[in-house]
């Protein structure tokens, strides 16, 4: 296998900086486990439905989540209210590297509803997916603003 493309970062890891230097970042892609592959294929309906509820401004009470007929096998397509919980426990027991990253995820992707994850690991950053908190105060944020 080849060696990391920069050095003393671990594999996948990018740094970069724009404005000569002015604000720098860091990117690191790392293939998802499969469990929370399977789960987020199998609940892009549910996915649809946070982002149509908050498109809209409301706070759905009805948990009711069309069934993917693509869903992969051993995949439990779930409510929107068990979507944030359920999620958090397939990455808390995928490993200490993966606990903790609802709190910090902003997208998923492709398409807004794909198994892929955009995570924001800022010191301070918490609940950055505003689009699909679950929340109940960042709820009634995003129905006055």
């Amino acid at each position: 296998m080849a060696p990391p493309k920069t050095a003393g970062q671990t594999r996948g890891t990018i740094l970069g900086a724009v404005q000569s230097g002015l604000v720098t970042f860091t990117l690191r892609a790392a293939p998802l486990p499969s469990g929370i592959t399977n789960f987020l294929s199998a609940n892009a309906a549910t996915l649809k439905r946070l982002q149509r509820d908050r498109r809209s401004g409301k706070a759905d009470d009805d948990a009711d989540v069309a069934s993917s007929d693509a869903a992969p096998e051993g995949s439990a397509v779930v409510s929107v209210e068990e979507f944030w919980p359920k999620l958090e426990e397939l990455l808390k027991e995928a490993g200490r590297d993966w606990a903790g990253l609802a709190d910090q995820v902003w997208a998923f992707g492709p398409r807004r509803v794909g198994p892929n994850l955009l995570v924001d690991k800022t010191a301070g950053a918490s609940r950055s997916c505003v689009l699909l908190s679950p929340s109940p105060s960042s709820l009634s944020l995003a129905r006055s603003g």
